[in-house]
């Protein structure tokens, strides 16, 4: 521990409809818009986005946090 905050996090973006799967590593508040490709997900209604596991997870909004 250095005692400095990091607001970065790990965010994995994966699922069958998806070309390349990554993780990345954003800032805590970055919209989920921004970590997905739109040419991959063109129509982004059909799919969830699922904050935390699939299991214990919410559902968010494409243009949500």
């Amino acid at each position: 521990m250095t005692g400095i905050f990091n607001p970065k996090r790990t965010v994995a973006v994966s699922g069958d409809s998806l070309k390349s799967p990554k993780y990345y590593d954003a800032i805590i508040g970055s919209p989920i818009s921004s970590l997905v490709d739109s040419k991959e997900i063109p129509n982004s209604e059909e799919y969830r986005f699922i904050n935390g596991d699939p299991l214990s997870g919410s559902k968010v909004e494409y243009s949500g946090f």
